[in-house]
């Protein structure tokens, strides 16, 4: 996967992944997962989002 990238404060760089698709109405559900910088999952089956609900964020 390469070096982290480190963008540094104030940038979105961590990704929150939501149980469901974020699509009005719905705010996507509850939070399967959090990433940060440099954290990778081989495979997690809970923190699926079938490609619908991930977000950037500048936190978990």
């Amino acid at each position: 996967m390469g070096q982290p990238r480190h963008l540094g404060a104030g940038h979105q760089d961590h990704v929150i992944v939501h149980a469901e698709a974020i699509q009005w109405p719905s705010d996507g559900g509850e939070r399967t997962i959090c990433l940060a910088p440099g954290q990778e999952v081989a495979h997690n089956t809970d923190a699926n989002d079938s490609g619908d609900a991930h977000v950037w964020a500048m936190q978990c």
